[in-house]
């Protein structure tokens, strides 16, 4: 990660991470759930970089987060700033 993140947004990344990780969990066990997860945030918090920690640790895996990697993720980003593509 390029960024360290301070204690709420890994706390912040943690929980989401978690959150994904057992819905996708769910959703490979039975095919008729599908859920979401939200992070929001005030401007300014660092909802980019949370969201790259929680990318990275589903693809590449976090040790530290109890976080396999999943080979079979996919992630779509939007945005409609180019800077933060």
């Amino acid at each position: 990660m390029k960024y360290e993140l301070k204690d709420f947004q890994e706390k912040a990344a943690r929980q989401l991470t978690e959150n994904m990780v057992d819905l996708m969990e769910r959703y490979d066990k039975r095919h008729d759930r599908i859920g979401s997860c939200c992070l929001a945030a005030p401007t300014g918090s660092g909802k980019t970089v949370i969201a790259a920690a929680v990318i990275e640790a589903i693809l590449d895996g976090n040790a530290e987060w109890n976080v396999e990697p999943d080979e079979d993720a996919c992630i779509l980003w939007l945005t409609d700033l180019p800077t933060l593509a």
